[in-house]
């Protein structure tokens, strides 16, 4: 994240509300009650860092 002073916040904020309005039906869902959930991350090849076949 970045620290931005106030004007700048409220003229980005302002330019991503009319640009990017909200969608309703990506609104999450709420339920009711306490939930475990399991996250699972793995390692993503970045360009330039793939492997490729015969090469060193």
């Amino acid at each position: 994240m970045v620290e931005l002073p106030p004007a700048q916040a409220r003229t980005l904020s302002e330019y991503l509300a009319a640009h990017f309005p909200a969608h309703p039906q990506r609104r999450p869902t709420l339920v009711p009650g306490d939930f475990v959930i399991d996250i699972r991350e793995w390692l993503v090849p970045t360009l330039g860092l793939a492997q490729v076949p015969g090469r060193e």
